[in-house]
């Protein structure tokens, strides 16, 4: 159980500038600052920075977004779109915070938290 939680504090950061054409897949959280053509799935927080492309469906535990995601998103928790942040696609959450000047064009599916 140690070694599960200590994966879940540590961060993994695709710096601005960088791009990758295929899916990532991590088990801690995620700090994305560059562009994914393809399919994230992250096993703790997801945020995305005002330079942050993606290109491909997203699964998490949390989503935090000030960039871009052309995809559907499953989400365990909550999602935060910021005001920069554009999402064209899904959202499946239990929680969901749009602030003014986001877009978000999709359909929202709210699920109960598990217990």
């Amino acid at each position: 159980m140690e070694t599960q939680k200590q994966s879940i504090s540590e961060v993994c950061v695709l710096a601005g500038g960088s791009s990758v054409d295929g899916n990532i897949k991590i088990a801690s959280n995620l700090r994305l600052e560059g562009t994914v053509n393809g399919d994230v799935s992250c096993g703790g927080r997801l945020v995305l920075s005002k330079t942050a492309l993606i290109n491909g469906n997203v699964i998490c535990s949390e989503l935090i977004s000030e960039g871009k995601i052309f995809g559907n998103t499953n989400v365990k928790s909550s999602v935060v779109l910021h005001s920069t942040s554009v999402l064209e696609g899904d959202i499946s959450c239990t929680q969901l915070q749009i602030d003014n000047g986001a877009s978000f064009n999709g359909k929202c599916t709210m699920h109960k938290k598990e217990a």
